[in-house]
């Protein structure tokens, strides 16, 4: 199953994804955010002293296909957080002056289709 979670900033995305996750065995925790602040780090360091010990926490925001698809089991759970973020991380990893080809698309599609069965 996948839920997509949407909501304006600082709306309670990810305290109400993550309660959706409840007590999930296995959670990988994927967090896209780069710390370029000190008001981000503190963000980041609040979203981390609120998570459970045991879901393992992967900070990326590219080449993403290989952590889904590395040691994850079917029934695992995974906490993409943010999606936005993300994108722009890539986008502005492109430069800015490129528009988005099918490279993103070919590094989620594969993977994605494989984890949720689109």
């Amino acid at each position: 199953m996948m839920i997509l979670v949407t909501g304006g900033a600082r709306s309670g995305k990810s305290r109400h994804a993550e309660a959706l996750i409840g007590d999930a065995p296995q959670v990988l925790y994927i967090a896209t955010s780069q710390i370029l602040d000190d008001e981000m780090a503190a963000r980041i360091q609040h979203h981390k002293d609120g998570r459970p010990a045991h879901w393992r926490t992967a900070e990326c925001w590219r080449h993403l296909d290989t952590l889904i698809t590395a040691d994850l089991a079917p029934d695992d759970a995974i906490l993409l957080e943010c999606i936005t973020t993300m994108v722009t991380n890539l986008l502005f990893a492109l430069g800015g002056e490129t528009i988005p080809n099918s490279g993103i698309t070919r590094r989620w599609s594969t993977p994605l289709t494989m984890k949720f069965r689109f």
